[in-house]
């Protein structure tokens, strides 16, 4: 078994928490593999709209983006993972805020920006039954400067680093519902 819960069968929002060269895309698929999951990547996702505008795209627009399919597949009421390393509290506000800001009944019907923003795309009553759980892959730095030195693709030293040094370990009171932890691989 992969993943322990003690939580019923209300679906789930993993959100995987952790820096480059991790493991973090790999804990992703299991996950996904194990509890039926869609599958959404911010690298992905980032990937398509860079080419479709043929530059690099914002941090703001990549979150739009990634809210609108998770959004999308709430409708469908299967788990879904998400793979975008989420290295700080900030980055992870701007997907939490909307999720958790969806799943009261009084914040739901109050959100007029959220619902103008997304109204194509959200089912209201789904999200109230899904459970937010962080994956938090403890940040291993010389795992990470190893493989990014074998790699096709290498990260420049300089942003692999201030990755990090930035780096914010993830709270039960930013809005999970439950953290789970995992060793970097």
């Amino acid at each position: 078994m992969y993943v322990k819960t003690d939580f019923n069968d209300d679906p789930r929002i993993f959100m995987i928490i952790g820096g480059a060269f991790n493991g973090t895309t790999k804990i992703s698929m299991q996950l996904a593999m194990k509890y039926d999951a869609v599958l959404i990547s911010r690298a992905q996702v980032r990937q398509i709209l860079k080419l479709n505008h043929g530059k690099p795209v914002s941090r703001k627009a990549v979150n739009k983006v990634l809210l609108q399919l998770i959004m999308k597949v709430v409708g469908t009421n299967r788990n879904i993972v998400i793979d975008g390393n989420f290295t700080t509290a900030k980055q992870r506000e701007s997907i939490l805020k909307v999720l958790n800001s969806l799943s009261t009944l009084e914040d739901m019907f109050n959100n007029q920006k959220v619902k103008q923003e997304y109204k194509e795309t959200i089912n209201y009553i789904n999200i109230l039954n899904y459970s937010i759980i962080g994956v938090y892959v403890k940040p291993n730095y010389k795992l990470a400067f190893k493989k990014n030195i074998k790699c096709n693709f290498p990260i420049h030293i300089y942003d692999l680093e201030s990755q990090y040094a930035n780096f914010e370990k993830p709270y039960k009171d930013e809005g999970f519902k439950k953290i789970i932890k995992r060793r970097a691989r």
